[in-house]
């Protein structure tokens, strides 16, 4: 990159500076990424129907000059990355902990009462710097999972342990969804289509909503709001029919002070399951196709999104060629930007100008932002790193 297109890229309202880091965790080299770094679209408005494409699509992987160095880490696919402190970086599957100022990468596995031993699919930081692990996947005797649904990171014993509530519920359990912390410190998850409230004080775990109340409760998404409100994406019992076939599901919110709840209706173009994500503003974004805006008395308009054509597939088989892959909203930075990770790149949209800017179309897996605004990303099996400009 020359002077002049530095100078240039530098009056942008927002910059990426990217940095490669040794073990050590020093930066050898920096770019700059700007709006000519997006991958343009396949098609502006419209596209002809059953004609072959013309031109090779442009592939763009993730720059090496992105790359975090985790050692002689082995893993196919990253599904979590979390910083517990600067000095401590976990990520899964496997599961495992790196320590940059020592260049030290240990993997971890969790235990259960009959030895066998098992990965988490994912991981979540509560505010006082607790490390849970959710899910099992078996990673030696092969066998059938072994029931536990939620563990806890001991420091003093440096290992997982996995989580028996009082009531047992846990243990008869297969919880999927994420975690998500409430204003009181419980967490809260999904489990054979149930809304589960845990309170670590009292180790008591308890289902408040479910099918018993009308809702099969989908584990793709769920929100606490600043408020304390919980949401979840639904299907209401009553609209299943005798084939129980449903086309849709509803945006709840749940009251965890008052047992309310309120049905949002279905966003536009809404299937049986979806991912929301709640900008600065407080708008519920649903995928990419709209976003729900609630009013000072309650009630909620649906606003469809102009969506763009960057995110139409041109795989080369018949069932996804021109294809739209929905992206999932992951994060918002200090800068405004939303981000997108689909299956077919990692995607930010600008809300200030509505730009959407697809910067890379390999498969990203994971991403977040540390307390200094800097984007972590996962795709190939590889953790990247590029730090904003202040």
């Amino acid at each position: 990159m020359n002077k002049n297109s530095v100078v240039k890229f530098e009056t942008l309202t927002v910059l990426l500076l990217v940095a490669i880091f040794s073990l050590g965790c020093n930066p050898v080299e920096t770019d700059i990424l700007s709006e000519k770094d997006c991958i343009p679209p396949l098609f502006d408005l419209a596209y002809p129907v059953q004609q072959p494409r013309s031109y090779e699509p442009e592939i763009k992987p993730l720059p090496d000059a992105w790359k975090y160095q985790f050692g002689e880490a082995d893993s196919d696919m990253i599904h979590d990355i979390i910083l517990r402190d600067e000095d401590e970086i976990w990520v899964t599957e496997p599961l495992m902990k790196y320590t940059p100022s020592t260049g030290y990468l240990k993997k971890y596995f969790i235990e259960n009462e009959d030895g066998n031993k098992f990965s988490p699919r994912r991981l979540f930081l509560s505010t006082d710097k607790t490390l849970w692990a959710i899910g099992s996947i078996p990673v030696e005797k092969s066998g059938e999972r072994s029931g536990f649904t939620l563990s806890r990171f001991d420091d003093g014993k440096d290992r997982f342990e996995i989580i028996t509530d009082k009531d047992g519920i846990f243990s008869s359990l297969g919880i999927e969804s994420q975690l998500v912390e409430d204003q009181e410190g419980n967490l809260w998850m999904v489990s054979n289509d149930s809304l589960i409230k845990y309170d670590p004080v009292s180790n008591m775990a308890l289902s408040v909503l479910g099918r018993d109340h009308g809702y099969l409760i989908s584990s793709s998404s769920i929100l606490a709001s600043g408020d304390g409100t919980i949401w979840v994406s639904a299907i209401l019992t009553k609209e299943i029919d005798v084939s129980y076939q449903v086309d849709h599901a509803h945006v709840i919110q749940y009251d965890p002070l008052t047992g309310a709840v309120y049905d949002y209706g279905t966003p536009p173009d809404a299937q049986t399951h979806f991912f929301m994500f709640f900008d600065h503003l407080g708008r519920l974004w649903v995928w990419d196709y709209a976003w729900l805006e609630i009013s000072e008395t309650g009630s909620g308009n649906w606003f469809r999104v102009i969506r763009s054509p960057i995110f139409i597939s041109d795989k080369p088989v018949d069932y996804a060629q021109y294809g739209w892959f929905r992206p999932i909203p992951r994060l918002e930075t200090m800068d405004q930007y939303i981000w997108f990770t689909f299956y077919g790149g990692l995607v930010r949209l600008d809300l200030n100008t509505h730009h959407w800017c697809l910067l890379t179309n390999s498969q990203v897996t994971a991403i977040m932002a540390d307390n200094e605004n800097n984007i972590w990303i996962a795709a190939n099996g590889q953790v990247y790193i590029f730090r904003q400009q202040p």
